[in-house]
Protein backbone atom coordinates (compact mmCIF):
# COMPACT_ATOMS: atom_id res chain seq x y z
CA UNK A 1 0.00 0.00 0.00
CA UNK A 2 0.99 3.41 -0.73
CA UNK A 3 0.00 5.68 2.14
CA UNK A 4 -2.79 6.83 4.29
CA UNK A 5 -3.16 10.30 5.47
CA UNK A 6 -6.10 12.41 7.18
CA UNK A 7 -7.37 15.25 4.19
CA UNK A 8 -7.59 18.34 5.17
CA UNK A 9 -11.26 18.57 5.51
CA UNK A 10 -11.21 15.53 7.47
CA UNK A 11 -11.21 13.17 4.87
CA UNK A 12 -8.38 10.51 3.61
CA UNK A 13 -5.85 11.10 1.04
CA UNK A 14 -5.44 7.50 -0.02
CA UNK A 15 -2.03 7.17 -2.87
CA UNK A 16 -1.02 4.42 -5.12
CA UNK A 17 -4.58 2.76 -5.48
CA UNK A 18 -4.56 0.25 -8.21
CA UNK A 19 -6.94 0.26 -10.96
CA UNK A 20 -6.56 -3.12 -12.48
CA UNK A 21 -6.74 -3.09 -16.53
CA UNK A 22 -9.97 -5.37 -16.57
CA UNK A 23 -11.79 -2.29 -14.97
CA UNK A 24 -10.50 0.15 -17.37
CA UNK A 25 -11.40 -2.55 -20.38
CA UNK A 26 -14.31 -4.30 -18.89
CA UNK A 27 -16.03 -2.66 -16.26
CA UNK A 28 -15.03 0.98 -18.41
CA UNK A 29 -13.77 2.22 -15.02
CA UNK A 30 -12.72 6.29 -15.89
CA UNK A 31 -11.25 8.55 -14.21
CA UNK A 32 -9.38 12.22 -15.22
CA UNK A 33 -7.43 14.28 -12.81
CA UNK A 34 -9.08 17.22 -10.79
CA UNK A 35 -12.67 15.27 -11.34
CA UNK A 36 -14.79 13.28 -9.09
CA UNK A 37 -15.68 9.58 -9.66
CA UNK A 38 -17.55 6.94 -7.40
CA UNK A 39 -16.52 3.66 -6.56
CA UNK A 40 -15.75 1.47 -3.51
CA UNK A 41 -12.16 -0.11 -2.29
CA UNK A 42 -10.67 -3.80 -1.28
CA UNK A 43 -7.77 -4.05 0.60
CA UNK A 44 -5.21 -6.91 0.28
CA UNK A 45 -3.76 -8.00 3.50
CA UNK A 46 0.06 -8.34 3.66
CA UNK A 47 0.13 -8.02 7.27
CA UNK A 48 -2.76 -6.88 10.14
CA UNK A 49 -2.66 -6.02 14.38
CA UNK A 50 -5.79 -5.97 16.20
CA UNK A 51 -5.14 -3.26 18.33
CA UNK A 52 -5.59 -3.81 22.09
CA UNK A 53 -4.25 -1.70 25.33
CA UNK A 54 -0.78 -2.42 25.22
CA UNK A 55 0.23 -2.35 21.66
CA UNK A 56 -0.10 0.95 20.88
CA UNK A 57 -1.16 2.58 17.13
CA UNK A 58 -1.38 -0.21 14.83
CA UNK A 59 0.32 0.07 11.54
CA UNK A 60 -1.34 1.00 8.15
CA UNK A 61 -5.11 1.63 7.70
CA UNK A 62 -6.91 1.69 11.23
CA UNK A 63 -9.95 1.16 11.62
CA UNK A 64 -12.85 -1.44 12.97
CA UNK A 65 -14.35 -4.61 11.73
CA UNK A 66 -17.77 -5.08 10.86
CA UNK A 67 -19.40 -8.25 11.18
CA UNK A 68 -21.13 -9.63 8.87
CA UNK A 69 -25.33 -10.25 8.78
CA UNK A 70 -24.63 -13.22 6.62
CA UNK A 71 -21.23 -15.22 5.42
CA UNK A 72 -19.78 -14.09 2.24
CA UNK A 73 -19.60 -16.37 -0.81
CA UNK A 74 -16.44 -14.54 -1.56
CA UNK A 75 -14.84 -14.55 1.68
CA UNK A 76 -13.15 -11.36 3.26
CA UNK A 77 -14.06 -8.94 5.78
CA UNK A 78 -14.94 -5.47 5.84
CA UNK A 79 -12.66 -3.03 7.78
CA UNK A 80 -14.51 0.90 8.37
CA UNK A 81 -11.56 3.54 8.72
CA UNK A 82 -14.26 7.16 9.32
CA UNK A 83 -16.88 6.28 7.22
CA UNK A 84 -14.96 4.23 4.17
CA UNK A 85 -15.79 0.76 4.31
CA UNK A 86 -13.29 -1.30 2.78
CA UNK A 87 -13.66 -5.21 1.80
CA UNK A 88 -10.09 -7.05 2.83
CA UNK A 89 -9.23 -10.14 1.76
CA UNK A 90 -5.99 -12.26 2.79
CA UNK A 91 -3.63 -14.32 1.16
CA UNK A 92 -4.17 -17.65 3.53
CA UNK A 93 -8.26 -18.41 3.85
CA UNK A 94 -7.17 -20.68 6.67
CA UNK A 95 -5.61 -17.46 8.48
CA UNK A 96 -9.00 -15.51 7.06
CA UNK A 97 -11.27 -18.07 8.67
CA UNK A 98 -9.58 -17.84 12.28
CA UNK A 99 -9.47 -13.89 12.51
CA UNK A 100 -13.31 -14.03 11.28
CA UNK A 101 -13.78 -16.44 14.24
CA UNK A 102 -11.94 -14.77 17.08
CA UNK A 103 -13.58 -11.21 16.01
CA UNK A 104 -16.63 -12.80 16.52
CA UNK A 105 -15.65 -14.69 19.87
CA UNK A 106 -15.18 -10.76 21.01
CA UNK A 107 -17.35 -8.70 22.62
CA UNK A 108 -17.83 -5.29 21.29
CA UNK A 109 -15.85 -3.69 18.02
CA UNK A 110 -12.78 -4.83 16.91
CA UNK A 111 -9.90 -2.03 16.19
CA UNK A 112 -7.55 -3.10 13.42
CA UNK A 113 -4.46 -1.63 12.19
CA UNK A 114 -4.36 -3.52 7.99
CA UNK A 115 -1.25 -3.10 5.97
CA UNK A 116 -1.81 -3.61 2.59
CA UNK A 117 -2.54 -3.15 -1.43
CA UNK A 118 -5.58 -0.85 -1.92
CA UNK A 119 -7.44 -1.18 -5.22
CA UNK A 120 -10.59 -0.31 -6.83
CA UNK A 121 -13.05 -3.16 -5.64
CA UNK A 122 -14.78 -5.21 -8.39
CA UNK A 123 -18.28 -4.47 -8.98
CA UNK A 124 -19.34 -8.08 -7.62
CA UNK A 125 -17.38 -6.72 -4.22
CA UNK A 126 -19.31 -3.73 -4.51
CA UNK A 127 -22.99 -5.41 -4.09
CA UNK A 128 -21.16 -8.97 -1.88
CA UNK A 129 -20.76 -5.86 0.77
CA UNK A 130 -23.76 -4.56 0.06
CA UNK A 131 -25.64 -7.92 0.87
CA UNK A 132 -23.29 -9.83 3.26
CA UNK A 133 -22.92 -6.41 5.55
CA UNK A 134 -25.60 -4.37 4.56
CA UNK A 135 -22.65 -1.50 3.65
CA UNK A 136 -22.75 0.38 0.51
CA UNK A 137 -18.93 0.92 -0.16
CA UNK A 138 -19.48 3.21 -2.98
CA UNK A 139 -17.60 6.60 -2.21
CA UNK A 140 -17.05 9.80 -4.32
CA UNK A 141 -13.38 10.55 -4.97
CA UNK A 142 -11.24 13.13 -6.06
CA UNK A 143 -8.68 12.17 -8.76
CA UNK A 144 -5.14 13.96 -7.91
CA UNK A 145 -2.91 11.93 -9.62
CA UNK A 146 -2.92 9.03 -12.61
CA UNK A 147 -0.24 6.95 -13.21
CA UNK A 148 -0.01 4.54 -15.81
CA UNK A 149 1.86 1.58 -15.67
CA UNK A 150 2.83 -0.80 -18.75
CA UNK A 151 3.02 -4.24 -19.04
CA UNK A 152 6.81 -3.60 -19.41
CA UNK A 153 6.72 -1.48 -16.04
CA UNK A 154 7.23 2.05 -17.31
CA UNK A 155 5.23 4.14 -15.10
CA UNK A 156 3.96 7.38 -16.77
CA UNK A 157 1.87 10.14 -15.34
CA UNK A 158 -1.30 11.15 -17.34
CA UNK A 159 -4.15 13.45 -17.10
CA UNK A 160 -6.87 10.92 -17.60
CA UNK A 161 -8.05 7.01 -17.70
CA UNK A 162 -9.79 5.91 -20.89
CA UNK A 163 -9.80 2.98 -22.58
CA UNK A 164 -6.44 1.36 -22.94
CA UNK A 165 -6.23 -1.43 -25.20
CA UNK A 166 -2.56 -2.67 -24.10
CA UNK A 167 -4.17 -3.71 -20.91
CA UNK A 168 -2.26 -1.15 -18.38
CA UNK A 169 -2.56 -1.02 -14.67
CA UNK A 170 -2.89 2.39 -13.03
CA UNK A 171 -2.23 3.93 -10.02
CA UNK A 172 -4.51 6.57 -8.79
CA UNK A 173 -3.92 9.51 -5.42
CA UNK A 174 -7.23 10.30 -4.38
CA UNK A 175 -8.86 12.24 -1.69
CA UNK A 176 -12.11 12.11 -0.09
CA UNK A 177 -14.93 10.84 0.76
CA UNK A 178 -16.51 13.86 -0.72
CA UNK A 179 -20.06 14.65 0.05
Amino acid sequence: MGSVVTGQYGGMQLFGVLVDAAQVGSADFRARVGAEVSFGLSLYCHSRVVAGPDTGQPPGLVGLVVPAVRDSFYGGWVLTAGDVPFHVTEPSTSAEVAFIAEVRERIGLTRVGVEGTLSVADGHIVDEVQDRWDLDMNRTWLVNRIVRITRGGHRYEIPEIEFDPTGSDYLIDIEGPRS
